[in-house]
């Protein structure tokens, strides 16, 4: 991987943060901080004079958690690897109960 250095400015509630990354790093960066300044300007339309920048900050970040445990929720196999064993136990137990019925 690269380990080369860049510096870059991103834009976040109306606030430049200059960041240092790996270089490689560049393009999910800019996209997340993309992200956050589109969601933190919904979230300032929908709350307009009713919130300040930190409680719009922290209704964006509450999604964007929200946002992480779907995607990890949906990642999780587990219950339908369970459910597929169950349902392969179903069919083996029944070829077994028709072969021994042909006998």
């Amino acid at each position: 991987m690269d380990n080369k250095k860049q510096r870059i400015s991103i834009h976040i509630a109306d606030k430049t943060y200059p960041m240092r990354i790996n270089l490689a790093e560049e393009e999910m960066t800019r996209k997340a901080a993309k992200q956050l300044g589109i969601k933190y300007e919904r979230c300032r339309a929908k709350y307009a004079g009713t919130a300040d920048t930190q409680d719009i900050l922290a209704m964006v970040a509450f999604r964007l958690a929200e946002e992480q445990l779907y995607l990890e929720q949906k990642k999780d196999t587990r219950p339908l690897a369970e459910g597929i064993r169950k349902l392969t136990s179903e069919i083996e137990n029944y070829l077994k109960s028709a072969n021994s019925i042909n006998i």
